[in-house]
């Protein structure tokens, strides 16, 4: 399977199939959330991360998105990755792994010092997969019933 899954940079013509991925896990997974309060970056992907310092990568296998992660320059030494969300069908294949690699190369070649992931205790998943993947855990904090995570990696 992995020589079909197919990595790469967000093209124009992806953009319905991301958001609509996007969308059904959030509405499968984080039912605690309203989807319509976390859409407004994927509604149009290439004007939010189009400048030099973001992407947006995509997994694509038998031309389905089927996995995508973002980053986004955060300051000068420091990127933030976002919407590091997998197909629940595909899970299990390193597809989360490959992606968060992209994101590291990415990184690297731009000289950030580090990539920091912000999330809540909703996403179990993508909190497991980037403790896996050797990110360390650099705040915990509880906000309005959520606890808030900050997860980093250094490069």
């Amino acid at each position: 399977m992995n020589k079909q899954l197919i990595f790469r940079p967000f093209q124009a013509h992806d953009q319905d199939q991301v958001y609509t991925l996007i969308l059904s896990i959030l509405e499968s997974e984080f039912k605690e959330l309203p989807p319509e309060n976390f859409l407004n970056d994927v509604k149009d992907v290439h004007a939010n991360y189009s400048e030099e310092d973001s992407c947006f990568f995509v997994c694509e296998y038998q031309g389905k998105i089927v996995g995508t992660a973002a980053v986004k320059r955060d300051d000068d030494k420091n990127a933030l990755m976002r919407r590091l969300f997998v197909n629940p069908h595909m899970r299990g294949k390193k597809i989360a792994k490959r992606l968060v690699d992209e994101v590291k190369t990415f990184c690297k070649d731009r000289k950030f010092k580090k990539i920091i992931f912000v999330g809540n205790n909703i996403m179990h998943s993508a909190h497991a997969a980037l403790k896996k993947l050797g990110f360390n855990e650099d705040a915990d904090i509880f906000m309005q019933g959520l606890e808030i995570f900050k997860l980093s990696y250094k490069l």
